[in-house]
């Protein structure tokens, strides 16, 4: 069985769904026996994104080769201007003459490629003939932040995350170090995705890191993180965590007002009510977070591949 996982790198748009399909890759490859997996992207130099994050997998050309089944993760499935890009569009039109199953994640739009759609939060479009998935259960949380699950730190601390991620091209992560000055008690890590080369200016009290490969760790450390809406969030709900989010751009603003109707989120002007909250308050916190997100999106996704193959 011949599977392939495709995930391209767009300027602007951070490498979410480059980490979310090799988190799947990885999975599958130990847990699925007698398939051959394929890594594809749009671009072989997007290589050095994978190996900034510590995947061994090997993104290669796409072989003269049938497939059984293909995951499609692009990070502009929900944008508008998704069917005017033509050599996505080729792409998928490529996939679709030599791939039985083809499965999108995030699909927003009306693109009729599709036999799966694994969606985090409902699409205000259906597409007909293709079956949807739909809900934080189908999250892919990385096997590094799933082992500290275990390891949870629940005691108060002064420790703060801050991961934008992405570009960040509107260097929102200083603006969080700047809401921060009137707490110098508050020791800040920031994590710079691959992809950002923004400048910082910070102080002796801030840490700043670059493509780190343990940010589980950093959330379980932290005493609250400061996150865009994107793979950082789930992370961050999965192990606990009360989170401010910093929506990057217009999805991630769809996505943080869909998740703060059921669970309980918090915007940057509501740091200094995080600040002052005793631990009975994140102790809740961590309670609704839990049953919120149990991480077993790998598997229910496994699941899926295990009954195409019947």
């Amino acid at each position: 069985m011949n599977i392939f996982f495709y995930a391209p790198f767009y300027a602007g748009y951070g490498t979410g769904n480059i980490t979310r399909m090799a988190a799947l890759y990885e999975f599958l490859r130990q847990s699925i026996k007698e398939h051959s997996l394929f890594f594809f992207s749009n671009s072989l130099n997007n290589q050095n994104i994978l190996d900034k994050l510590g995947y061994a997998i090997k993104i290669t050309n796409t072989p003269d080769l049938n497939f059984h089944l293909g995951f499609f993760d692009s990070p502009i499935n929900f944008s508008k201007g998704f069917l005017e890009n033509e050599k996505e569009i080729s792409q998928i039109r490529e996939f679709r003459k030599r791939t039985t199953k083809l499965i999108a994640f995030d699909l927003f739009n009306k693109v009729p490629f599709f036999d799966i759609a694994i969606n985090l939060l409902p699409p205000d479009i259906r597409i007909p003939h293709t079956t949807y998935f739909t809900g934080l259960e189908y999250a892919i949380i990385k096997e590094e932040v799933l082992q500290q699950k275990s390891n949870v730190v629940q005691q108060p601390n002064k420790k703060v995350l801050i991961t934008i991620g992405g570009e960040d091209k509107e260097n929102l992560s200083q603006k969080v170090i700047d809401s921060f000055s009137a707490y110098p008690a508050y020791h800040l890590v920031v994590l710079k995705g691959a992809s950002n080369t923004n400048i910082l200016h910070v102080s002796k009290n801030i840490r700043v890191l670059e493509n780190t490969q343990k940010i589980g760790e950093f959330i379980n450390n932290s005493a609250f993180v400061i996150s865009g809406a994107g793979n950082t969030l789930l992370e961050a709900i999965y192990l606990g965590k009360p989170t401010i989010v910093v929506p990057r751009n217009y999805h991630e603003k769809i996505f943080f007002d869909y998740l703060r109707q059921n669970i309980p989120l918090f915007q940057l002007d509501q740091v200094d009510m995080l600040i002052n909250e005793d631990e009975n308050f994140f102790s809740k916190i961590r309670v609704k977070y839990f049953t919120s997100l149990d991480g077993k999106g790998k598997v229910r996704i496994r699941d899926i591949v295990s009954s195409l193959h019947e």
